[in-house]
């Protein structure tokens, strides 16, 4: 009877062992676990505004029939008597200009492929060596979004892999025939008696080949105690509608600027002198850097604040009212998955796997978007409470249930 007493006291303890084995074998699925790796995102604070930008802008006026043609691109810096653009009296001449220039382009290219035939063994090194810098040009100005330049990279570089190719061997042209059935060509339209003219720059600066219309919007001669109400009504009321019967415009002196009307609460610390990062574009897809050439504390809720550039290319000279965010600092922090971020006992943290072993470690958030977060780098050692840190290429859990620290979890 003592032995049956003992065996039921036996198996009522140990059947709760049993089932909780069981279930953590076979019936529970929550050690399986989504990582993901912890990487370092550069990130930054900024005054989003809207900007105008002003220029001293000197138009060039055209004939009414006339088509004017870009020698240059726009951006170019150009010296007062330079020739810039020329003027054909109609769009069929403006047509055969423009082929017999395109010919001479190509007629330059093939001599070039002529003289790459024969190239030695320290020639195509070379040439490999040029191959890789224009490839990595093309790379860096990907990464800094300017493609002003992207159309001429691509062309030097079509054009080295076709020399290398012809120097070794794998694509045989022939140079001499191509070469002149473009004099012929050439030869043709020469024949024709184009009506052109040239024009010279009267003015030292930047040309541009179209006018935009707000050229006179705010005077260049008076910009400077412009308020923010005026900068918005600019910014609001742009037409981006071309002056007609022009040739384009110059820039000119080489100090451009930048207007916004900035909410007093956003002034911070910005002060004159300031040199300052300047985002611009929907996307911030064109970077650029200025100084703060003033700020006009007037009455109302917003300041205005000019800023002053003097770089210039293709993309700068095309800005007029733009979104804009102006970078006030930069900090680089871990990138955090919100889905991964948890609180356990009142702290923000994440768990991490480590060893297929699940850990918990603390988090300093910085700034929050919609779909992660951006974590403090701490120090690698534990904080004042006991917390130990996240670190570089740690795997976060973001999906997972039922998680506690001394799990044991398979992904």
């Amino acid at each position: 009877m003592k032995k049956s007493k003992k065996r039921i006291i036996l198996s009522a303890i140990a059947v709760p062992f049993i089932l909780l084995f069981i279930y953590g074998v076979f019936g529970s699925n929550d050690s399986s676990v989504k990582t993901e790796v912890v990487y370092e995102k550069m990130s930054f604070t900024s005054i989003n505004t809207r900007v105008f930008v002003v220029r001293d802008e000197k138009v060039i006026g055209k004939e009414t029939s006339a088509t004017a043609i870009p020698l240059i691109k726009d951006g170019s810096k150009v010296a007062k008597g330079d020739l810039f653009s020329i003027i054909c009296d109609n769009t069929e001449d403006a047509s055969a200009y423009l082929e017999a220039e395109r010919i001479k382009e190509n007629i330059a290219r093939y001599e070039q492929f002529s003289n790459k035939q024969s190239l030695s063994v320290i020639d195509i090194e070379k040439l490999d060596k040029e191959i890789d810098l224009i490839f990595a040009n093309m790379l860096d100005s990907a990464n800094k979004q300017n493609f002003s330049d992207y159309t001429e990279f691509a062309d030097s570089l079509k054009d080295n892999l076709t020399n290398r190719q012809i120097a070794v061997g794998v694509q045989n042209i022939d140079v001499d025939a191509k070469i002149a059935a473009l004099k012929l060509k050439l030869a043709e339209l020469e024949v024709k008696e184009l009506s052109t003219r040239k024009l010279f720059s009267e003015h030292a600066g930047y040309f541009v080949s179209k006018t935009d219309g707000n050229e006179n919007t705010i005077p260049f001669n008076n910009f400077e105690n412009i308020t923010a109400a005026e900068i918005e009504q600019a910014i609001f009321g742009v037409n981006n509608v071309a002056i007609a019967e022009t040739s384009g415009k110059i820039i000119t002196g080489f100090n451009w600027y930048l207007l916004a009307a900035i909410n007093n609460a956003e002034i911070g610390e910005l002060k004159v002198g300031d040199k300052k990062e300047i985002l611009v574009g929907k996307n911030a897809e064109v970077a650029l850097r200025a100084t703060v050439y003033s700020i006009n504390r007037l009455s109302g809720d917003k300041t205005s604040v000019l800023f002053v550039c003097n770089q210039m290319n293709e993309t700068y000279a095309h800005l007029r009212a733009e979104d804009a965010q102006i970078v006030m600092s930069r900090y680089t922090g871990y990138k955090i998955s919100n889905t991964a971020i948890r609180t356990k006992d009142n702290v923000k943290g994440v768990y991490v796997v480590r060893n297929n072993v699940v850990v918990f470690r603390k988090l300093n958030i910085l700034e929050s978007q919609e779909t992660y977060s951006i974590a403090e780098i701490p120090p690698n050692k534990p904080d004042n409470e006991g917390y130990k840190n996240i670190k570089l290429y740690d795997e976060i859990i973001v999906e997972g249930k039922n998680l506690y620290e001394g799990k044991v979890v398979k992904r």
